[in-house]
């Protein structure tokens, strides 16, 4: 079980929400939601065969992932991986806390693929962005205790979970200025309205912080 009492995980999710919601907070957080997005799409790239070249953030809140690989199929849940991404993982991290997991381990496997990011950041943005979660990974690792590396493991996962919902609502006003994006994208290469998909990221966001809630507080 979590190493952490119920005022800590509320106090985890209300730090969390604040960095989601206030604006003066969000316009510097945002990034690191953007990193995980990037990250997904690169993981997943990966994953499938493809060479991938570049990881650019912006400050804007934007990101870019360049891969190189033949067209096909694959390119669907590559391309679904960015915004599916941050709930997701935000929800990993709550199932290895409420089961045990050892705290620091989760810290030392995700420092692999940031390092891994870092070598692919392409633009200023991405050096600072990931330069950072680095520097925060090894303090946690290296000065540390085991409660306080848990409890910024669960705002990370409060973050990502809240992060991932906001981003997936305002993915919304993004398809309807349209501006390219990935769930148009995505509908040009399923036919699938573009509008399915951002339902379908939603309801993923939604339905990830349901089960973190139910694990943490049930």
């Amino acid at each position: 079980m979590i190493a952490v009492t119920a005022t800590g995980i509320f106090g985890a999710l209300g730090v969390a929400a604040l960095a989601t919601v206030v604006p003066a907070l969000w316009r510097w957080t945002q990034l690191f939601s953007t990193f995980v997005h990037e990250t997904g799409h690169a993981v997943v790239a990966l994953l499938s065969g493809r060479l991938v070249t570049a990881v650019e953030i912006f400050f804007n809140g934007g990101g870019c992932t360049t891969s190189y690989g033949a067209p096909g199929p694959l390119l669907i849940p590559v391309t679904a991986a960015g915004y599916a991404a941050p709930p997701l993982i935000g929800l990993a991290l709550v199932a290895a806390l409420v089961n045990g997991a050892s705290v620091s381990t989760l810290l030392l496997i995700a420092l692999l693929p940031v390092v891994a990011i870092l070598v692919l950041s392409r633009n200023l943005g991405a050096v600072l962005v990931v330069g950072t979660v680095i520097a925060a990974l090894a303090i946690l690792i290296h000065r540390a205790g085991p409660i306080s590396q848990t409890i910024a493991v669960l705002i990370a996962a409060w973050f990502l979970l809240l992060a991932g919902l906001r981003d997936n609502i305002e993915l919304v006003r993004v398809i309807n200025q349209g501006r390219g994006d990935d769930a148009s994208a995505l509908s040009e290469l399923t036919a699938l309205p573009a509008e399915v998909w951002v339902g379908a990221f939603v309801a993923v966001a939604a339905l990830c912080i349901y089960q973190a809630g139910r694990w943490l507080f049930g």
